[in-house]
Formats: C-alpha cells, sequence, structure tokens
C-alpha cells in the first residue's frame, strides 16, 4: 500500500508539473496573440486555473518532503512521550480537517457540474474541470495525512524531511460599542490564544488558519462554513494576479540551477570589493532590483533568495547576517513599485496610483540605501566574519569582469522593459522571465534536462508551501470580516481623536498587530473604508498615507508570529522562526526609522508626485 500511495503521490506532482507548464505556455501564448492580433479567448482564465491545479495536485508529495512549514518550537522542547501525543494530535487534526475540506471541494465539483457553472471569462468554459484538480489534490492531501498517521503508529517513516520552526496568522481586536465591547475582546482573545494554541503545537500552518478561520465561522457567524471556504480558496487561488508569484518562483529555481546565479557573483564581487560587507550587499541590490520586477513580497524574497543564500554560504559568508538581510531586503517587493499593495489602496482611497507608484521610489531607494548601511556597520564592526577581499583591480578588469552580467541584466531588462513599455503584465513578464531564464541557461549549456525537471518540482513545491498558506489567510480574512473585527478596531482608533502623530504611532501599532492575522492586502481592504475619514481630518495627504500604510505593511512581513517573509525563508532554510526573526530583527528597526523619517520630512514620499502635477 505504501509503494501505491507513493506512486499515486509522485502522479500528482506530475500533474503539478504539468499544470505549472500549461500556465506557462498559456501565458506566453497570449503575449503572442496579442502582438499578432489573434483572438484566442480565455487564456487569462485558464492560467489561473493551471496555478491552481499546481498548488492542490502537489499538496500530497509537497507534505512528503516535509515542505509544508510549522511551529515545532514546542514540540522540540518536550520529553520523548509528550512529543509522540502531539504529534499524533496534529496528525489527527489535519487528517479530519482536510477530509473536510476534500468533501466540500468534491461536493463544489458537483454542484458545478450539475448547474452548468461556467468561467466568467469571454469562453466560458465549463468550472468543473479544472476545480477537478483542486478536488483531486485535497482528497490527496487527506490520504496523504492519514498515511503519514498510520506510518506513525506503525512505527514507520512517512516524511522526507522536516520543516522545522514557523508561525502563522493570527487576529487582534477591539471595539467601539459599551454593548459590544466585552464580547468583541472575549472573541478576539479567544481566536488568539486558539490560534497560538494550535500553531504551537505543531500543526502545519495553512491547516492551523484554515482550521481557526473555520471554529471562528462556526460559532461566531451564521454563514454556510464548508461552502464558504471552498468558495474562497478556490476565488484566491486561481487568479489570474497570483500566476506571476509560482512563475518567478520558477524562474529563480532555473537561475540557481544554471551558471546564471554564479555569474552574477562574479560580476558584481570585484565592484563590492572594498565595500565593507562586500557580497552580503547581492541581497539587497537584488532584492531592490527584483522588486521592481515582480510587485511582491514573497515572490522577492524567495526568487531573490534561492540564488543569493546558497552562493553566500558557499563564499564563506556569515549565515544569520545573509539569511536577516534578506528578509529585511525582501520586503522592498511591496514599496518600490508596481507594487500590487500600492494598487489596491490607491482603488480604494480613490488616489491615482501613477501618482502612488512615483511616491514609492525615493521611500524605497532610501530604505534599501538603510539596509546597506547596517551590513557596512555590522561588516566594521565584525571584520573577522567577512572572507577576505579579492586581491586588487583595476577598472578595466571590472569592466572585464561584468561580462558576466550580461546575461542577467538581459533578463532583467527583458522583464522590467516588458513591464513598463506595456508589452506584459507582471504575470506575463514572470512568463517572459522563465523563457528568458531558460534560452541563457541553454545558451550556457549549464540547465540539463534533469536540472530541468528538479527546478520544476523544486518551484511547484515551494509555491504549493506558500499558497497553502495564503489559501489559510483567505479563509481567515473571510471569517475575521464576517464577525467585523478589523472594522471594529478601526473604528475605536478613529473615535479616539488623537493628534496625528499619535494616531500615525497607534496605527504602526495597529497593523504590526493586524499583520498577525492578515495579508497586506486585506488589511488594507478591511480598514481604510473607516481610517481614511480619520486620516484626513487629521490633515494627512493621501499619497503620503499611502506610503505609510505600505511601509508598516512591510514590517508586518517580518514580525513574529506570523511575518510572511519569515514563512518564505524558513521554507529555503528549514531555520526555526524565532532564529530567522531575531536575525531580521535590525532591518525591522530600521523600518521604523524610515517610518519615522517619512512622518517628519514628507517630501521623501510627496516631491515626487508633486513635480508629476
Amino acid at each position: 500500500m505504501t509503494n501505491a500511495l507513493n506512486k499515486f503521490y509522485r502522479f500528482l506532482m506530475a500533474l503539478s508539473c504539468l499544470a505549472m507548464l500549461g500556465a506557462f505556455v498559456a501565458i506566453m501564448l497570449g503575449v503572442a496573440a496579442r502582438e499578432l492580433h489573434w483572438d484566442i479567448q480565455g487564456l487569462d482564465a485558464y492560467a489561473g486555473y493551471a496555478i491552481a491545479a499546481t498548488l492542490f495536485l502537489a499538496l500530497p508529495a509537497t507534505l512528503k518532503h516535509g515542505d509544508h512549514i510549522r511551529v515545532t518550537l514546542l514540540m522540540q522542547r518536550l520529553p520523548p512521550r509528550a512529543q509522540n501525543i502531539l504529534e499524533y494530535w496534529c496528525l489527527i487534526f489535519a487528517t479530519a480537517l482536510s477530509g473536510y475540506l476534500a468533501w466540500f471541494v468534491c461536493r463544489l465539483v458537483w454542484v458545478s457540474y450539475i448547474t452548468h457553472d461556467v468561467s466568467p471569462s469571454a469562453d466560458a468554459s465549463p468550472l468543473w474541470i479544472p476545480q477537478l484538480a483542486m478536488a483531486l489534490g485535497c482528497i490527496g492531501l487527506s490520504v496523504s495525512f492519514a498515511h503519514a498517521l498510520w506510518a506513525r503508529w506503525a512505527g514507520q517513516t512517512f516524511f522526507h524531511a522536516h520543516a522545522d520552526g514557523e508561525i502563522a496568522k493570527v487576529e487582534y481586536r477591539i471595539i467601539k460599542k459599551r454593548r459590544r465591547h466585552l464580547m468583541e475582546i472575549f472573541i478576539t482573545l479567544f481566536l488568539i490564544v486558539l490560534l497560538l494554541v494550535v500553531l504551537g503545537s505543531g500543526a502545519w500552518i495553512g491547516m492551523s488558519l484554515l482550521g481557526v478561520a473555520l471554529l471562528a465561522m462556526q460559532f461566531f457567524t451564521s454563514r454556510p462554513v464548508g461552502d464558504s471556504m471552498v468558495l474562497t480558496i478556490w476565488g484566491s487561488t486561481s487568479s489570474w494576479t497570483l500566476t506571476a508569484l509560482p512563475l518567478f518562483l520558477w524562474m529563480g529555481e532555473i537561475l540557481f540551477r544554471s551558471k546564471l546565479s554564479e555569474d552574477m557573483f562574479k560580476g558584481l564581487a570585484p565592484w563590492l570589493n572594498r565595500l565593507p560587507g562586500r557580497l552580503l550587499h547581492v541581497n539587497v541590490i537584488g532584492c531592490t532590483i527584483f522588486a521592481a520586477v515582480s510587485g511582491s513580497s514573497a515572490a522577492t524574497c524567495a526568487t531573490i533568495g534561492k540564488i543569493t543564500l546558497p552562493e553566500l554560504k558557499k563564499r564563506g559568508y556569515p549565515e544569520d547576517i545573509a539569511i536577516g538581510t534578506l528578509a529585511g531586503a525582501g520586503t522592498l517587493g511591496l514599496l518600490i513599485p508596481p507594487s500590487i499593495i500600492m494598487i489596491v489602496y490607491g482603488v480604494a482611497a480613490n488616489v491615482s496610483i501613477a501618482k502612488l507608484f512615483i511616491a514609492g521610489v525615493i521611500p524605497g531607494l532610501m530604505l534599501a540605501t538603510l539596509f546597506m548601511g547596517y551590513i557596512v556597520v555590522w561588516a566594521l564592526f565584525n571584520p573577522g566574519k567577512i572572507p577576505a577581499a579579492d586581491k586588487g583591480t583595476s577598472l578595466l578588469q571590472k569592466i572585464y569582469a561584468s561580462r558576466h552580467l550580461i546575461p542577467v541584466v538581459s533578463l532583467i531588462g527583458v522583464v522590467l522593459g516588458s513591464i513598463y513599455s506595456g508589452i506584459a503584465t507582471a504575470p506575463e513578464a514572470a512568463a517572459l522571465g522563465v523563457a528568458g531564464s531558460l534560452v541563457l541557461a541553454g545558451i550556457e549549456r549549464s540547465l540539463t534536462w534533469r536540472k530541468f525537471q528538479e527546478g520544476l518540482i523544486a518551484a511547484c513545491r515551494v509555491y504549493c508551501m506558500i499558497g497553502l498558506i495564503l489559501a489559510g489567510a483567505a479563509f481567515l480574512t473571510l471569517a475575521m470580516g464576517f464577525i467585523g473585527l478589523p472594522r471594529h478596531l478601526a473604528e475605536f482608533i478613529g473615535g479616539l481623536n488623537l493628534s496625528p502623530f499619535g494616531l500615525i504611532l497607534l496605527l504602526t501599532l495597529f497593523f504590526i498587530v493586524l499583520g498577525c492575522f492578515l495579508d497586506g492586502i486585506s488589511m488594507v481592504v478591511l480598514t481604510m473604508a473607516v481610517l481614511l475619514p480619520t486620516e484626513q481630518a487629521a490633515g494627512l495627504d493621501l499619497i503620503w498615507f499611502g506610503i505609510f500604510i505600505v511601509l508598516v505593511v512591510e514590517m508586518a512581513q517580518i514580525t513574529p508570529p506570523v511575518g510572511f517573509n519569515l514563512f518564505v525563508i524558513q521554507g529555503l532554510t528549514k531555520k526555526e522562526i524565532t532564529y530567522i526573526a531575531r536575525t531580521a530583527f535590525p532591518l525591522f528597526i530600521l523600518m521604523i526609522v524610515a517610518v519615522l523619517a517619512t512622518y517628519f520630512f514628507q517630501d521623501i514620499a510627496l516631491w515626487l508626485p508633486r513635480k508629476m502635477m
């Protein structure tokens, strides 16, 4: 039976890889069709469905490989007997929850089939077909958790490797009217404690989020729980915008497995040789450049981390400073345009998205400069921890060494150029990046068929790890929205009548705490309608306030117990969450400095938008 199940998991992973390839082909075909004026309907929807299939079909194999991250801090400190009991609880909880999810997904497929539900795209294709992949993956996940439970009971090994240390998404709220006040506080504290208990027990992050959201919906709302859960998960995982993330991850895997990442370091090393910290600055430089491509913090962190962390470790750079600077610099994906969260804020606040984009340039570069300054100071105080400088090189030698940068710079130029010239959207640019990296690796003859397969499988697994957390966070966001906790807390803050500076301090704390429960986009969507009148009454500029929101959301990305960038780096390095958070803490302090600087010197954010006017 074990061999048959392992073959089943591998089969689903193969289908996941084919789905990723299908999304890539659909997007590239869409770009070609637009340029050649062909009329091909529904390619965007097909790409979204294929990416959803990539996520769900990879669920069992990702679990088998140990890549679904979890919090094991408590479990590691318990005696063996208690560890065993806790592990049984985690597996029983995950098996029951995944079975519940699989049942409602199968019901969704059946309802879509008998009601002839179709895609909203122009081709109106049947929805039950792409949803079938979601059902197959959820069934596989339920079977794999049950398999893990049986293997533990039988004294056998299920996991290939264990991903140590992680945490997930929480929620915090307070309220306005006295009659609701105690009840809202009770619900808030109950959900916080519940989520922390589930996470602390060692349950997988995505399953923990789904489980707590399910209980919140069941006990504190009158909404249909199962149907709401599957519809939310399907909608959040099959969106067109999300297709950029796995494709950028795949691009990073290709660069990592070819000579291109090594060549990038060869080209940069002579120029950074005399700068304290030397190649550690590649983390910040790489994230700053890639942030202008992806618009996503997770994609920036995962892609650059896959390239830089192994190379820095191989060259003898300290792992803690390499991980910490990556965690901080990865957040630049939210601030440097194009930024998805800026688009969401611009729509919510009814302000010019173009002005928001241009307003993020100087704060983004300022933050990158602060991060590089931290590396310089750290290197000056820890000279013995940095590998010795290469022998001195002349200007001509540096220029000659820069030939190694031509492939990577060309690739970045293609991706950036396609976005800013209007040829491609972010998902299309990601597909062009994959195509370009494959071409360059083929020209250099550094990417074999085996490496291609390994890179595609690794990209599917990493995306599956991130995607399951995103799915859980989407359902938790829905539950919190129905309960109304973010809105009530925002109303409470608005009713305090604080000074502008006091309001900013409280909002900074508010969004950092809210980041323990929600992703950045959800925070903006759920709170802006209440906070914007308060912000306008305080006399704050809407463009500046948008940059402030992005900065504090960035801070939440590296703040435990959640911090999405901490999740991503944990998936890459298998380090404990406390270790990663500790290495990123100096970068968190620098973000506070950036927030204060933009408040007291608001022209940092407003000078370029005023020039546009």
